[in-house]
């Protein structure tokens, strides 16, 4: 799945495993040159993997610094777990910009996708084979399933009528994305 989405983040690209939990990321450096700022990112019991910007991340620091918290890059990705952290599923209330964001728990093993408000950064996901698989990208998915995925009629009438896909649905049956301003 990294490599069908290395075209997207050439600079750096990792993965974190738990278990039977796999978190990859692939990366373009912007707003930090710093490799601190590489995904997945770990920071105490949580892990993120994210796609995005988010506009308001230096004001969020400069809150998170005045009560306490210590950073050493000007990355956002380090705001976002950080305010995790703190606010928990709250936190993405306070984010202005385009994101999809995943937040593992190492200690209660739980999984949070959230997406942006807009849906500007695309989410998907699929159960396959008992698992549970998500990308930023289709392809990503698609690309990697030992099977074709069934056009879905549905989703692709409502295109051809009304120029989009409704929310949850994609192209294809059995692979959804994350409505905007959700967290699953």
């Amino acid at each position: 799945m990294l490599k069908s989405i290395n075209h997207r983040g050439p600079d750096n690209s990792r993965k974190f495993v738990d278990q039977n939990l796999y978190l990859g990321s692939t990366r373009v450096k912007i707003l930090d040159l710093d490799n601190r700022s590489n995904m997945p990112m770990e920071i105490d019991d949580f892990v993120i993997v994210y796609n995005g910007e988010i506009y308001n991340h230096k004001i969020l620091k400069k809150k998170l610094e005045d009560l306490g918290e210590k950073f050493l890059t000007t990355s956002d990705t380090k705001v976002i777990l950080r305010l995790f952290k703190k606010y928990e599923y709250d936190s993405f209330k306070l984010l202005e910009g385009m994101f999809s964001v995943c937040i593992y728990n190492k200690k209660n093993k739980k999984l949070i996708l959230a997406r942006d408000i807009f849906g500007i950064k695309p989410l998907y996901y699929t159960f396959y084979n008992n698992n549970f698989i998500f990308s930023s990208e289709v392809n990503s998915i698609k690309k990697n399933l030992d099977y074709n995925l069934k056009k879905n009629q549905l989703a692709i009438y409502s295109f051809l009528h009304k120029g989009s896909i409704i929310e949850s649905q994609t192209q294809y049956k059995s692979l959804y994305s994350l409505k905007p301003g959700i967290y699953l």
